[in-house]
This record gives structure tokens, C-alpha cells and sequence, in this order.
């Protein structure tokens, strides 16, 4: 847990965007790509972490610019996982004329990909357009900035938390970032990797683990400013010593575990403030602002907080050197705990968008992808860069790595594994149809006369599509099929284009051999499917394969995907040959096991693919808990979810015991709890208090625990307000949060709490409520001009919002029409024009469509005196509503009988109360809001209705 892993568990599936985004591919075949540089709008380069730099123009690649797979280390996090060209690029009167710049972690092997410790390099090499416009390297041009050795290039002693980004500034100064290269598995304070510092490597003095993060005299745990000809420090650099070789001279902050990626604030340069997105352990992930001597605190300091572990493991004095005084993430989110709304556990690509091609509600937002969580968010930046609120984007968003901008569109393109290269683009109303090519046959022992297919494809609006195809050998045709003729040797991709009457297009390739066939791989004797292996012990690989064409001279290739902490550590073992031999490292306790895959390749690029799953006879077990429920009240239902992992409960029938221990004298037990087998308990505490609850797993004698701690407080209703802040119809923006400030300030004492939820947040609204509806204590909901889409999805009636009344909550509005707008945590909208009335079950329709002139009554004068007269059209209807309902309270009407300003009672005891619901942005919300509510919780019973009211 707490590597980014690149690789990912799930089965592919299409990534869930907002309505009216798609994800446009650009370029196909991709092999793991993880970096993106554009030159201009439409010349791309991109790098594949094998070590491969590809050109690609007009979303189309072009060719190969750079090969350095072998001297490319690929395993756990490593690769060439960097690439950047400088400004000026194009210009050849500059400086970075045509220079490429790439951060990689080398094999020193030179191949293979096996190798557990090594170093980063950092190299350019110029490059140059040959006749044919393809960009490629020029031969003895290149040269090393970092790294030349093992002894000067950084740390790469463990298979994590090694390079990431590169990019430059204004300036010309080239910028990278380096993880601390520590274990995840343990509190690593040194000493575990002794070969790394053995002579000639890494010097001894940097073997102090996660430390590194805190040491001067190493690059581990940095962001680096360099002179990108010499690869030296700078003499503006915040901790620069006189001489540019120091390393500390290189050094621009400090603190950071894995900084993977960083992008730059547009504006801010010369010398751009960077947005870094560090990976966190087993708690916290982060998002930084750094502009330059910063220290992030790492591995003191974790989140907004302490890192106990590593504090008492600290026997070097590197967290009391720092204090309290480290920089602080502008954004942190917890693994298992949704304190921000939301969880993830790897923090990867970020990128502001400055862009108008977007909706409004993205325009200047921060969007940052979580790897294992596959989603994409956008955070609402203020001018100080604080969060405001962070709207959900992407879900299903695959193995995502890297975020750019594409220069003159500014759209957002990323990157993500194992083969997307694509761009987030906005069709409103249109949706490009989906292309699918199929070819039979696709190779064969002769000349191939084929058939090519669209029938697969498809248009999501039904429109008429046409399709075009290029065979792949300069010649095309149009139409649903096309039949062509392919002979000799070469391999050919051919391409369909699939084209809507909007003129929105989808595209697709297939891969045609002729005069060849697959190879085939005839047994895979070792490892077998369903064994063990124990770490640290040699682990066989043995297979045979033949190809008709080629025969058993085949490219073999042995690839073992680590699963561990419920996702893949891809290529963390690899060998070569269809016999070899690899070392299983120890990877600590919970789910580790392998997915061996082996795959043979022949001449012409067909391929055939055996995979296995084996399993770490030495795992012990792990728990796991999710849990957002830090402060409740008495009586409140507390619903965590736990689990146990362990490699042996995928193989053997032997279960695992799982033990709640609430911490108040209770405990519940899981005598047979499987493997990644969720236990979903409740409780409800009795008394106030302070109570610490644990998890505990064990098998075999083996234990493991999660330990949160609880505040219960006393038995008192709680409000949330639903205050969407930067989107808004009636309620302007200054209001809300004067509304909010005003409820949190009356009423504090007067409840357990009060808390504002925002944009983006209805989830974690509806996980709220959802504790609180049904435990006996009458709870209120404020609604500012939106229902949160969560609260009545699938409809009003059914709905958590109708449950939550039904249970004797209260329900207030002020703002726009009520119940008749969605707001959808990615910031889109939808509407329900009888939303109201569904949920008063109004004998007519447009029962809050009422207009008159509003005039408080006696009751509403001495209740809410802040109360005006004022013209409504959005008054209730009361004498509509349906049988569950009647007419508890009314502080203001017209002349026919209609309030905007009144209660009305649920029979279940629950209320609806509305106020002020008319387009003007100096009626006095905050204050009508606090005097209702103060005097409605400060009633003796929740639910009593007001006299006057009971009449009509």
C-alpha cells in the first residue's frame, strides 16, 4: 500500500465521463505510456516506460524517435517515466534547439528487466526532422546530467517511489521530481538495502530510508532545479551552497515521499509555482503548492499530520529539525475515510484548466487523477489557492499517469495504462459514434484476401454513420465492408473512420498478416496455476513454444504483476527466455500473490499469451477498514466497512477470525471471515465520549489491526446545509456563505452539529443522512437552490430525501424553485418539473408555482422578525397538498392563500418549510433561516405545530 503502483487490478470498462465529454484517442498500439510532451497543437511526443519516445502528428504516430528499452530498468514503479523539451524548442536560434530531455531509472543489467537496485538518469539528446517529416534522435549527440554513474545518478535501491516528472520553466531551468526510493512495507529509517550502498553505488551516508526525504546530501524525496546544459544547481536555488555540483545546490524543496507528477501555474513565472501530487503511504495522499524552498515534511509529517510511525523510528533528529513549521498540502484525501468526500490511495497526473471550451463549472480548475482509485477531480482554487470545492470528473478512468494541456485548444489530454493516450474533449449535445473493425482472416500461410467489417460499430444518438477505410497500404475504400487483397511479408494496420452527420467521428485498427500465423505456446510446466511460492527462494519458469514460420526461435518474454494491497505492482519480476529464474521478494502482510504471464513473440509481431496466478505461501493477514465516521452523536448508527486480505484465502478453504472491538466494552466477531470478504457491522454508542475502535485480524497466530479513534457527543439534532457556493440561481454566492456562518454561529449549541456540504459533495451528504435518518432524533436538511442529485436518485418517491422526512426529519428551503433542479456532483444539472409536486402528492400540478404579495402574519412577526413583505412566484399551493401532509405553521402569505414563508407537518412527524424563494438577492436569508430554526429545535417536542397554523 502507498506505492503508485502502475498497473491496475480491474477489467477494462469505458470511462464514465459528465455529460456531453468524451475521451478522444490519440495514437493507437500504445505500450504503457506515462509521459506527454506537445511540441504545438498538433505534434505530440510521447514516452512509453519501456524507453521508447514516439512522435505523433495530428493524433496520428508517426514514428519511433528514441529507443533506450535497454538501458531502461521496468519494474515495481521504475521506467523511463520523464520527458520534457525546453522552450524554444523549434527555435534555432535558442539555447533548446531541439534537445529531449528524458528521466529514467537504468538497468544496469542492460536488459532483462531484473535487477532489484540501481540508479536514475537523467539524459538529452538532439533531435532532427529526417526527409520523410519524421523527428528522430541524431546519432552521438547525446549527453548525461544526472547519472553518468551509479555514484551520481539518484537512488534507486527499492522498486518504489523512485523519479517522476519532468518539466521546464519560463526560464529555461529544467525541473524534476524523486521519491524517497524507501519501502512501503515497513517503516524504512535504513538499513534494509546494504547492497545499494556497497562501493561504488549509492554512498553509505544516504542508507537512511524514508530520511533521504530530510537529508541534504542526497536527491531523494526532492523537487530539483537544474541548469539544463550542465545538470548543475543554480545560484537562485533556495538551498544553493556555493557550488553548483553540491547536491544540495540542485535542491528547489524538500519532504515529499513520491511526488510522481507536478505540473506549473500558468502566470507565474519565469520561475513557475508547481502543483505536485505526492503519493502517500497507508494514509494520505496530497496535493502541493510549491514555489521554492518549501519542506513538505515527509516522512514526519503525513497529510495535514503527524506520521507517528516514522516520528518514533526517527533516530536522527530529522523531525524535531523541522518542527511544525512544513508546508502543509493544499489538498489531502484519506485512503479509507472520506474527511474531503472522497477516498483514493495514489495521487498521479494534475493539470490547471485555463481553457473556454469547457462548461463554466470547470473553467480554472485544478483537475488531479487518483491512479488506484481511477477517478479524475476538479478542485475550485481561490486566489490563495485554497480549496473550495472539488467536483467529481471521471470515474472508471483506467491506470491514468499523466495530465497536460494541449497548447492552442488547452483541452486536457492524459495518459493512462496499460495502452490510452486521449483527449478530454466537450461535444456538448453530440456524441461521436463507436467505431469497430474486424478483419477475417486477419493472417494466414498465404496471401490474404480479406474482408473488413464496420458491422460492429455504432452511434449512441442513432444517427445514419458512413465508414471509410485505409488498408494500411496507400490505398482506401468507403462503405460498411470492404474487401482488399493483402501479399508478401509486411505487416499492414488498417484503419476504419466512422463518421456521423454531425460530422463527429469515432476510429479503430486492426492488424493484418499475411503469409504468417501465431506462434503457440505448448506448455507452461512451471509455475503451475493455483502453487506457492515462498520469498526470498528461487521460482522456476519453463515453458515451450513453436511458430509454423519461425519455429521454437521465439522472443519469450516472463512478465509477474505483484498484487498487493488490493492493486498491481505490474512488471515487478521479469526474465527472458522460455527458461528462467526469478527471486520473489518479501512485500509485507495482507493479499500478495503473482500474476505470471508469459508471452511469445514471433518475427512479424504476432503473439500468444499464457498467464497463471500463484500465491505467497508466507502471507499473513491484513485488515482493512473504511470508515468516514469520526464525530456522531449518541444513538447514531455507526456502519464501518472492514475486511481481511491474505494471499492463502484465494487458495485454501482456511479462513480468517475478524474481531470489532467498539472500544465501549463490545466487540463483534467474524469467526469466518474470507478473503477480501467485506463485514458490515453497526453500532451505536450509549454514552458521550471518546472511543477508539479496532479491527483485528488473525490467522494462524498471525495478527493484524486498524485502530480510529470516535467522538460521540451528546444526543442532539443535527443540520446540514447544502451550500453549492460557486454554482447558483437565486442565492447568490456572498449569501450562502452568509447563510452558512449564521447557522453555524446560532445554533452551535443548540445542536451536535452543523456542517456545510458543497459542490461535489452530495455523496458524502447522502452517507450523512443516511446515519442519521431513522435513529429517533429529528435532524434538519438546508437546500440552497439545489437538490444534490444522491438525494432523489432514481426519483423523489423512494428516495433518500423522501425517506429522510419520512423518519421525522426536517426539510428547509430558500432559493430557487424547490425541488426542481439537480446539481450532480460533476457540476452538471438536470431538472424535474414536477419534483414538488411528487413530493407533496399534490392533488394538481405546479404546487410551488403560487405568486402574490407575501405578508408575515402574527405568528410570523414574533417568530421570524426579520420576515418582509415581498412579491413571490414560488409561494405553496397548501390547499393542493396531499393527505400525508397538513399545514403546521405560516409566517407570511397572499391574498389567495399561498406561503412562501410556512411549515408543513409529515404525518410521520417530519416537516418541509420554506422561505424566501423568489429572485432577489437583498431578501434577508441568513437571518430568517437562524430565527426559524433557532426556534424551531429549541422546541420541546421537534415536530409541534404552531397554533395559528392549525386553523386553515
Amino acid at each position: 500500500m502507498g506505492a503508485l503502483v502502475l498497473g491496475a487490478l480491474c477489467a477494462r470498462a469505458a470511462a464514465q465521463l459528465p455529460a456531453g465529454f468524451v475521451a478522444e484517442p490519440i495514437g493507437s498500439g500504445w505500450a504503457q505510456p506515462v509521459g506527454l510532451c506537445f511540441l504545438d497543437e498538433q505534434r505530440l511526443l510521447v514516452a512509453e516506460r519501456s524507453g521508447r519516445v514516439w512522435y505523433v502528428v495530428g493524433d496520428q504516430r508517426k514514428n519511433l524517435v528514441y529507443d533506450i528499452a535497454a538501458e531502461t530498468l521496468v519494474n515495481g514503479d521504475r521506467g523511463m517515466l520523464g520527458i520534457a523539451v525546453p522552450p524554444g524548442f523549434d527555435d534555432p536560434a535558442s539555447a533548446g534547439f531541439r534537445w529531449l530531455y528524458l528521466l529514467l531509472v537504468v538497468d544496469i543489467n542492460n536488459g532483462g528487466d531484473n535487477a532489484s537496485k540501481g540508479f536514475s538518469r537523467l539524459i538529452r539528446v538532439r533531435t532532427e526532422y529526417d526527409g520523410d517529416g519524421n523527428l528522430v534522435a541524431q546519432p552521438g549527440t547525446r549527453e548525461t546530467l544526472l547519472g553518468d554513474t551509479w555514484a551520481t545518478g539518484i537512488a534507486s535501491c527499492h522498486l518504489s517511489h523512485t523519479i517522476g516528472s519532468l518539466r521546464f520553466m519560463s526560464d529555461g531551468s529544467l525541473v524534476l521530481t524523486s521519491g524517497d526510493n524507501a519501502h512501503y512495507d515497513f517503516t524504512d529509517n535504513g538499513g534494509a538495502d546494504a547492497p545499494c550502498f556497497a562501493a561504488g553505488r549509492t554512498p553509505l551516508d544516504q542508507d537512511v530510508g524514508s530520511f533521504r526525504s530530510q537529508y541534504d546530501n542526497t536527491l531523494c524525496g526532492k523537487v530539483l532545479r537544474l541548469d539544463a546544459a550542465s545538470g548543475l544547481g543554480l545560484a537562485d536555488n533556495p538551498f544553493y551552497t556555493g557550488d553548483p555540483a553540491d547536491l544540495l545546490s540542485r535542491v528547489w524543496a524538500r519532504g515529499l515521499r513520491n511526488p510522481f507528477r507536478f505540473s506549473l501555474l500558468p502566470g507565474s513565472g519565469p520561475r513557475e509555482a508547481l502543483f505536485i501530487s505526492d503519493v502517500g503511504w497507508n494514509a494520505w495522499e496530497e496535493v502541493n503548492l510549491c514555489a521554492g524552498g518549501e519542506n513538505f515534511g515527509w516522512p514526519c509529517f503525513e497529510g495535514m499530520g503527524a506520521q507517528p510511525a516514522y516520528q518514533a523510528a526517527d533516530t536522527r533528529g530529522f523531525c524535531s529539525s523541522i518542527g511544525a513549521g512544513h508546508a502543509r498540502p493544499i489538498l489531502a484525501w484519506h485512503h479509507t475515510v472520506t474527511s474531503a468526500g472522497f477516498r483514493g490511495s495514489s495521487a498521479s497526473g494534475l493539470c490547471l484548466y485555463r481553457g473556454q471550451r469547457y462548461p463554466e463549472v470547470y473553467r480554472g480548475r485544478l483537475f488531479f487523477f487518483d491512479y488506484v482509485g481511477r477517478w479524475l477531480r476538479a478542485a475550485e482554487l481561490d486566489e490563495s489557492f485554497q480549496v473550495q470545492s472539488v467536483l467529481a470528473f471521471g470515474e472508471n478512468m483506467l491506470g491514468p499517469v499523466d495530465l497536460v494541456e494541449q497548447p492552442g485548444t488547452l483541452d486536457l489530454v492524459y495518459a493512462s495504462l496499460p495502452a490510452t493516450v486521449a483527449r478530454l474533449r466537450y461535444l456538448g449535445a453530440g456524441i461521436p459514434p463507436v467505431a469497430v473493425a474486424s478483419a477475417t482472416p486477419a493472417h494466414g500461410p498465404g496471401d490474404l484476401l480479406v474482408t473488413l467489417s464496420a458491422a460492429g460499430s455504432s452511434d449512441p444518438e442513432g444517427q445514419d454513420t458512413t465508414y471509410a477505410w485505409e488498408f494500411g497500404d496507400g490505398e482506401s475504400a468507403a462503405g460498411l465492408t470492404a474487401e482488399h487483397l493483402y501479399a508478401g511479408t509486411e505487416s499492414y494496420l488498417a484503419r476504419l473512420t466512422v463518421t456521423d452527420t454531425e460530422g463527429l467521428t469515432g476510429a479503430a485498427e486492426v492488424l493484418i498478416t499475411p503469409n504468417n500465423t501465431p506462434p503457440s505456446i505448448l506448455t507452461l510446466s512451471a509455475p503451475l496455476e493455483g502453487s506457492t511460492f515462498h520469498t526470498g527462494e528461487p521460482l522456476d519458469l519453463e515453458a515451450t513454444a513453436f511458430d509454423a514460420e519461425d519455429g521454437p526461435e521465439l522472443q519469450a518474454t516472463w512478465t509477474l504483476d505483484l498484487v498487493h494491497g488490493h492493486h498491481l505492482h505490474p512488471n515487478s519480476l521479469t526474465a527472458s527466455g522460455l527458461s528462467a529464474l526469478v527471486v520473489p521478494e518479501a512485500h509485507g502482510p495482507g493479499d500478495n500473490h503473482f500474476l505470471v504471464r508469459l508471452s511469445v513473440t514471433d518475427s512479424r509481431g504476432l503473439a500468444d499469451e499464457r498467464e497463471v496466478e500463484i500465491y505467497d505461501a508466507d502471507s499473513t493477514p491484513k485488515a482493512h477498514l473504511e470508515f468516514d465516521q469520526e464525530h456522531i452523536r449518541v444513538g447514531q448508527s455507526l456502519t464501518p466497512v472492514g475486511h481481511v486480505d491474505f494471499a492463502r484465502g484465494r487458495l485454501l478453504v482456511k479462513q480468517a477470525t475478524l474481531t470489532w472491538d467498539w472500544g465501549d466494552g463490545t466487540v463483534d466477531i467474524v469467526l469466518d471471515s474470507a478473503h477480501h470478504e467485506d463485514s458490515r457491522p453497526t453500532h451505536a454508542y450509549l454514552r458521550p465520549g471518546t472511543y477508539k475502535l479496532r479491527l483485528i485480524a488473525e490467522l494462524d497466530g498471525a495478527r493484524d489491526e486498524v485502530l480510529v479513534s470516535v467522538e460521540v457527543g451528546p444526543a442532539r439534532p443535527a443540520v446540514a446545509i447544502f451550500a453549492p457556493l460557486e454554482v447558483q440561481r437565486w442565492v447568490p454566492r456572498v449569501q450562502q456563505e452568509e447563510i452558512v456562518a449564521g447557522l453555524q454561529a446560532a445554533l452551535l449549541t443548540r445542536t451536535s452539529e452543523v456542517r456545510a456540504f458543497g459542490l461535489g459533495q452530495g455523496e458524502m451528504l447522502a452517507t450523512w443522512m443516511e446515519s442519521l435518518a431513522a435513529d429517533g432524533l429529528p435532524d434538519v436538511l438546508v437546500l440552497l437552490d439545489f437538490v444534490p442529485a444522491p438525494l432523489i436518485a432514481g426519483g423523489i418517491h423512494g428516495s433518500l430525501l423522501e425517506r429522510w422526512v419520512q423518519g421525522g426529519n426536517g426539510l428547509v428551503w430558500t432559493g430557487h424553485t424547490p425541488l426542481h433542479e439537480i446539481l450532480g456532483d460533476d457540476g452538471t444539472f438536470a431538472q424535474t418539473f414536477f419534483g414538488a409536486d411528487e413530493f407533496f402528492e399534490s392533488s394538481t400540478p405546479f404546487t410551488v408555482l403560487g405568486t402574490g404579495n407575501q405578508v408575515p402574519t402574527a405568528l410570523g412577526v414574533s417568530v421570524v422578525p426579520s420576515l418582509p413583505s415581498y412579491r413571490s412566484t414560488r409561494a405553496v399551493k397548501y390547499d393542493q397538498i396531499g393527505p400525508s401532509w397538513r399545514v403546521a405553521r405560516i409566517f407570511g402569505e397572499d391574498t389567495h392563500h399561498q406561503s412562501d414563508a410556512l411549515e408543513l407537518a409529515h404525518v410521520s412527524r417530519g416537516f418541509y418549510a420554506q422561505f424566501l424563494c423568489e429572485n432577489r438577492a437583498d431578501l434577508p436569508r441568513a437571518a430568517v433561516l437562524g430565527e426559524y430554526l433557532l426556534d424551531k429545535i429549541g422546541k420541546t417536542r421537534f415536530g409541534a405545530a404552531g397554533s395559528s397554523a392549525l386553523s386553515r
